[in-house]
C-alpha cells in the first residue's frame, strides 16, 4: 500500500543463518545504507567487532539499527 509516512528500520531479522564463512557454518552479517552511490550509514566498523552467527547454536541472526530512516527504495544484500 503507497502512504507518505516515514518508515523507519529498527532491526533486520535473517534466517535462515546464511553459510558465508570459510567454514561454511555461520556469517557477521552487516548493514549499510546507501543513497545516489553514497554509503550514508553503517554498522560496520571493526570486522572483529562484528558479531559471529554460527549454527547450530543461532537459528536466525537480528541486526538492531536503532532508528534509521528509510527512503523509498530499500535493498537487503548479503
Amino acid at each position: 500500500m503507497v502512504h507518505n509516512k516515514p518508515v523507519v528500520l529498527r532491526s533486520l531479522l535473517i534466517s535462515p543463518v546464511p553459510l558465508f564463512n570459510r567454514a561454511r557454518t555461520g556469517c557477521r552479517p552487516f548493514v549499510e545504507i546507501h543513497a545516489g552511490g553514497t554509503k550514508l550509514w553503517s554498522t560496520y566498523e571493526n570486522y572483529d567487532d562484528l558479531k559471529v552467527f554460527e549454527i547450530p547454536d543461532a537459528q536466525f541472526a537480528e541486526i538492531a539499527l536503532g532508528n534509521v530512516p528509510a527512503g523509498d527504495d530499500v535493498q537487503v544484500r548479503y
